[in-house]
């Protein structure tokens, strides 16, 4: 189910923070400010069966606002610059930016 994008206005509007985008190589919409829910969860990496499943660092944006997104983008929050990662589009308007510090 996607949500509506007045739905998402009103969550990120309410519970997210100040994000700037940074395009590589640069663009000239680079330092746009966006909204995105950061979790700064510490690099954990668990080995079950062979299988590898880590988790670390992320935000969570509105997917219209990062059309065009790529790994080694980096997104300036609370002052630091992460480089992306990973992207995770859930197809339903919300899309998770995997985070690292270099």
């Amino acid at each position: 189910m996607a949500f509506y994008e007045d739905d998402l206005d009103i969550i990120f509007s309410d519970f997210a923070e100040d994000v700037v985008y940074a395009a590589q190589p640069k663009l000239p919409q680079d330092g746009a400010t966006i909204r995105g829910i950061f979790d700064n969860r510490g690099q954990n990496v668990a080995i079950f069966d062979g299988q590898i499943e880590a988790t670390g660092p992320q935000v969570t944006v509105k997917s219209s606002d990062v059309t065009g997104i790529k790994h080694g983008d980096t997104m300036t929050i609370r002052s630091k610059t992460w480089y992306i990662r990973g992207i995770e589009d859930d197809g339903t308007g919300i899309t998770v930016l995997n985070l690292s510090e270099d």
